[in-house]
């Protein structure tokens, strides 16, 4: 097909049944035709042919800036057939991780962290420039940091670890307010039970049942192998002995020493003793200051504590010299 030359241009408006029949002798190449009916525009190419054109558009005499003549279903149409990435796709891009692993809330961040700069000169452009160029030698997202940053939370305080704190401190150096032991029950000869007393200092023991001939010793230990006497008073007569036998209450004192025990002797068989013990523990007071802030009382539950060098942090607790 040979070039044609455009000269004096018509512009015809009718039914799509009425350009099909129409006749277009003489008609000149570029020549358009509207379709009332179907919104669509057809160019006259050289051979006497229409093509349907989408991109030029009927001038009317509506006002400057007023809809043109291609329906806006048209260009839609238009457009989706030219997009060669669909909705999905053009979502998982903006989502989906960049090279080393960066996502867009990591430009987010970078770009929020200058947002408050005056970019209006061209230095001030050129410096928000370079800050984003930075983000390619940035490394946000490493397995590795990702893995620190986890460590990290998990060493935070929950309901559990302050539980486990609480216990700890009881369990550890300091000890429950109150230790209550049953060293003997309904018993005849022998040592009974063995009451761990580190940290307490005064100790009530309750005899009752029938003695017989038996004997209790109050004995005391720190290795817990060799026991030595120690003497309890009876507090109904304020009689002192190492040893007892008759029923009622006797008050010892067992500071500086681990272990206590009621051991009974001399029975002939028909003794049932019941031996059982209270001991309170001593407050340790030292001379140096300890500064616990509101939150390590938190962090402790509300346990009263004394002593020195105490350190509380997110995940440990670490106690020295107390």
């Amino acid at each position: 097909m040979a070039v044609v030359r455009l000269s004096q241009i018509e512009r015809f408006i009718g039914t799509a049944a009425e350009r099909a029949a129409m006749d277009v002798t003489g008609v000149s190449p570029g020549s358009t035709f509207r379709e009332r009916d179907t919104g669509l525009m057809y160019k006259l190419d050289g051979e006497g042919n229409w093509g349907k054109d989408v991109v030029s558009v009927v001038e009317s005499a509506l006002p400057a800036g007023a809809a043109t003549e291609v329906t806006l279903a048209l260009i839609a149409s238009t457009l989706a057939a030219q997009l060669d990435i669909t909705l999905s796709a053009l979502r998982n891009s903006i989502t989906a991780a960049g090279e080393d692993a960066k996502t867009l809330n990591d430009l987010y961040g970078k770009l929020n962290s200058i947002a408050g700069e005056d970019f209006a000169t061209s230095a001030k452009q050129d410096t928000g420039i370079t800050e984003l160029q930075t983000l390619n030698t940035k490394d946000f997202a490493t397995a590795t940091k990702q893995d620190t940053a986890q460590a990290r939370l998990n060493l935070l305080a929950t309901e559990t670890t302050l539980e486990d704190v609480k216990q700890a401190l009881i369990d550890g150096d300091f000890p429950a307010a109150l230790l209550e032991t049953t060293h003997q029950e309904n018993a005849g000869d022998g040592n009974g039970e063995v009451a761990e007393v580190s940290g307490y200092g005064p100790i009530s023991f309750q005899v009752t049942g029938t003695m017989g001939t038996g004997t209790i010793n109050w004995e005391v230990s720190v290795d817990g192998t060799n026991y030595e006497p120690i003497s309890a008073t009876k507090i109904d007569t304020g009689a002192e002995a190492t040893t007892a036998t008759a029923t009622g209450i006797y008050q010892a004192n067992v500071g500086g020493l681990k272990y206590v025990r009621a051991r009974i002797s001399d029975s002939t068989g028909g003794e049932s003793i019941t031996v059982k013990s209270l001991a309170v523990a001593v407050a340790r007071t030292l001379d140096a200051e300890v500064n616990v802030s509101d939150r390590a009382d938190r962090v402790l539950g509300g346990v009263a504590l004394t002593g020195r060098n105490l350190a509380v942090e997110s995940g440990d607790f670490t106690t020295e010299s107390l």
